[in-house]
């Protein structure tokens, strides 16, 4: 479980296979809109939301609400997929000016 004073190779070698492990859930985003409330109440099955983007249009991935990559929506026999044409460099803590 560690030790109080320096490093714990086994506690840091069984904590990094596990983080290789874990599954995390990626978001596609093809757009955002802003709605009125009423609008979104209304909604109903069968409707439509017209998306303000093109097929080729570059789409963002996203792990929670950290932009990861973009890329672009295709094809890949059946399924719809997306390629990753680009990582997003992140923002670090201390350069938000």
């Amino acid at each position: 479980m560690g030790e109080k004073f320096g490093r714990d190779s086994i506690w840091e070698t069984h904590l990094a296979e596990e983080l290789w492990n874990t599954d995390v859930e990626l978001d596609v985003v093809l757009d955002e809109q802003t709605l009125r409330l009423g609008d979104i109440v209304a909604l109903q099955p069968g409707m439509r939301i017209v998306l303000n983007t093109g097929p080729g249009a570059p789409v963002q991935i996203r792990c929670g609400s950290v932009v990861l990559f973009e890329g672009r929506v295709g094809r890949r026999k059946s399924h719809v997929a997306v390629r990753i044409e680009r990582e997003v460099p992140r923002v670090q803590a201390g350069d938000r000016s």
